[in-house]
């Protein structure tokens, strides 16, 4: 019995032991501790270059002779003037430039651009008496060309996209240098009094230029064409400020060379088409996040 007894309790034991052994192997493993993948946050970087090309839909001069032709001399006495706005014919212009793209709404940019020759024409005419009785009426027409170079800081607010249209509006202030070429000074005359006369007088004006202050407003629409490249359609008033010619020469007549003409202020309604090109596109930059266990 003795012998009976001990291998009864040693098989018990070794049968109650199987469940202990068995809930071992079924333990979960030890946690295991895993740095979550690092999210690529997008940054855009803003520069960008762009190219314009357009029509000066209006433009017009408000201009005047230096001296004034009121101002009298010995045997000049004035008493009237009058001129007629100037005309100034539309003309072609392209322009380039780089900027940045601040945010959503608003970004800034600096132009250079150049404008083609313009027509310019004038007619004025101008009455005098002289010291022997003689009145004169002196009717003349100027014709010549104006051109610009023009270079700006405009910065632009955009209102908004829908289907990838954005409206903006903007201004810019920047310098102009505004140059006359090939002025011919034409006219004809008629005097009364004393002495009769008529005939035809002429001349040319070297050339000049003046470079002032410049300053415009702009209203337009952007299109998106690509996350890089942009097209732009818009409105521009443009003003360039003063021009001036050089001296006056007369034909078969002495002392014209301090007579000049100058324009007061140059206005001009432009229509134009611009792109901007984007020099990069969203760059990944990598932020540290924090740690995430995973069990």
């Amino acid at each position: 019995m003795g012998r009976f007894h001990v291998l009864f309790l040693a098989a018990t034991a070794v049968v109650a032991g199987l469940p202990v052994a068995h809930a071992a192997d079924m333990l979960p493993p030890r946690p295991q501790f895993e740095e979550a993948p690092r999210p690529m946050a997008l940054e855009t970087s803003g520069w960008y270059l762009r190219g314009d090309i357009g029509m000066s839909a209006d433009q017009s001069a408000k201009w005047d002779m230096v001296p004034g032709r009121l101002v009298g001399s010995a045997g000049y006495n004035p008493t009237a003037y009058s001129a007629s706005k100037a005309h100034v014919s539309n003309n072609v212009f392209v322009g380039l430039g780089f900027g940045y793209q601040v945010n959503n709404w608003f970004r800034a940019d600096v132009t250079g651009e150049y404008r083609g020759a313009s027509r310019f024409s004038s007619n004025s005419e101008l009455t005098f008496d002289d010291t022997a009785g003689t009145t004169t009426v002196l009717r003349t027409f100027n014709r010549g060309d104006l051109s610009s170079m023009v270079g700006l800081v405009n910065g632009y607010i955009d209102l908004g996209t829908w289907a990838g249209v954005t409206p903006f509006v903007g201004a810019g202030v920047g310098v102009a240098r505004n140059k006359i070429d090939g002025m011919i000074d034409q006219g004809f005359y008629a005097s009364t009094g004393v002495a009769p006369a008529s005939g035809t007088t002429g001349g040319y004006y070297a050339s000049g230029s003046k470079v002032n202050f410049a300053w415009a407003l702009m209203a337009g629409l952007g299109y998106d064409v690509s996350s890089r490249l942009k097209l732009e359609l818009g409105y521009r008033y443009l003003n360039t400020g003063k021009a001036t010619t050089g001296g006056l020469t007369c034909y078969g007549v002495a002392g014209c060379g301090t007579t000049r003409l100058v324009t007061k202020s140059n206005e001009s309604h432009d229509i134009k088409i611009g792109m901007r090109w984007m020099l990069s596109d969203s760059a990944p930059v990598m932020h540290d996040m924090p740690l995430v266990r995973k069990y």
